[in-house]
């Protein structure tokens, strides 16, 4: 759980910094003529970049300790007499399951931080197609998914201590608790 909320933390203070520096702190003229639209793209654009180098090398490092784990593993058999490939007892073999479950973990969590931050991304890039007519009160809406996803990440940390705080007798019945807490949060904030 604290893997997700910190990527989906990360990816939303980031876009909050970048948002809001390229609002406020470069000084530019816009394509519709107006010095008051300060609002930069490329940066945002760099973010998203950024995000799918990140997943892709977090893939390949993943893989690669999960290669490198899985060879110490066939050394360790070829090398040890009376010690079985895939044996329980055999510690290459739970090194090696270790780093295969490690790669996945590491792999998807990329994956959700690079999908995470393109559906943000290209929210904004929609809601900029009503700035096209130069209306500054529409920037406003351009901040809408950052909101929305901020809005999420408290509700889900609010489902996740109501989790905890409960006293149910199946996990299956915490889960769905919190899990309606945390959609009615989110419905009632947005």
């Amino acid at each position: 759980m604290s893997v997700g909320l910190i990527n989906a933390s990360s990816v939303v203070i980031g876009l909050l910094i970048l948002f809001f520096a390229s609002r406020f702190l470069v000084p530019q003229e816009s394509e519709f003529g107006t010095s008051m639209f300060n609002f930069n793209l490329n940066m945002i654009v760099g973010f998203a970049f950024g995000a799918s180098a990140v997943a892709v090398f977090s893939r390949l490092g993943g893989g690669i300790f999960a290669k490198s784990a899985e060879k110490a593993e066939t050394e360790i058999v070829e090398k040890e007499t009376g010690i079985k490939d895939k044996s329980p007892y055999n510690p290459a073999s739970v090194a090696n399951e270790t780093g295969q479950i490690t790669s996945n973990i590491g792999g998807i969590g990329a994956d959700v931080f690079e999908s995470f931050t393109a559906a943000i991304i290209a929210s904004i890039f929609l809601g900029t197609s009503l700035l096209a007519g130069g209306n500054m009160k529409t920037f406003g809406l351009l901040s809408l998914p950052l909101i929305i996803a901020s809005v999420g990440i408290f509700t889900s940390i609010a489902g996740s201590y109501l989790l905890r705080a409960s006293e149910v007798s199946t996990s299956r019945q915490a889960i769905n608790i919190a899990e309606g807490f945390a959609s009615n949060c989110f419905i009632i904030g947005n």
